[in-house]
């Protein structure tokens, strides 16, 4: 057995494993929702501010929207007078890598678009994960393995040790990093190998939970399904 996982799969998975074989092994598509389509605009303004000094206008200028540019602004601002140039701009942008891993004697396509990825001044490498929603405490271990997903991608396809990661919510104008936790890597690890099981066994069940399924549009079949 051979498995491709992009870094969207991984986190649906973790998500919910049934909408995770909806969309990833049946292959059925919903539509973007109007938080996503902002979400992407948002993403393309940071990068356009980020690597090309340019603050371009917005698609999507409602109050919300203006607020988290603004604070996207003010974050960038502090950045730029604080770190030199070499340290201020990403060395890695939203650029596609793939990886091939073995796990459990299977063979696994790694597959991810990192935010962004920046140089440190100890020389060492910082992914920054940029996210246009609602921070809350309880997301901490998600965002922790969404980023060291990425870590374990580029791991020896970079040149430098990949040590930190970062997240960015300006929506609540929360940054945080860290030193990537080696039990973290073993998480991901473990969320690899239930995928790998899934796979085998064809088990793709989830358990209800009305803040994650109420508008899920293959409530009613996973429900009879459980």
């Amino acid at each position: 057995m051979k498995l491709r996982i992009s870094k969207s799969n991984f986190m649906l998975f973790d998500f919910c494993k049934y909408l995770y074989k909806k969309t990833a092994i049946d292959g059925i598509r919903t539509e973007p929702t109007m938080l996503m389509l902002k979400g992407t605009e948002l993403h393309k303004y940071y990068e356009d501010l980020v690597i090309k000094g340019i603050r371009n206008k917005l698609v999507f200028d409602d109050e919300e929207t203006l607020d988290i540019v603004n604070n996207i602004n003010i974050f960038e601002e502090n950045r730029k007078g604080i770190l030199k140039a070499k340290f201020y701009k990403p060395i890695i942008y939203e650029e596609k890598f793939t990886r091939v891993i073995n796990v459990d004697d299977v063979e696994i396509t790694l597959v991810g678009k990192p935010d962004a990825v920046f140089l440190e001044e100890d020389n060492t490498l910082n992914i920054l994960e940029l996210k246009t929603g609602i921070w809350k405490d309880y997301k901490l271990s998600k965002i922790r393995k969404e980023l060291v997903f990425y870590s374990i991608l580029l791991e020896k396809q970079v040149d430098n040790e990949i040590k930190s990661i970062s997240w960015f919510y300006p929506k609540m104008n929360h940054f945080d990093t860290e030193v990537i936790k080696k039990r973290t890597v073993t998480s991901v690890y473990k969320q690899l190998e239930k995928m790998i099981a899934s796979h085998e066994n064809n088990d793709f069940g989830s358990s209800y939970n009305y803040k994650k399924c109420e508008n899920c549009m293959f409530l009613q079949e996973c429900l009879f399904m459980s």
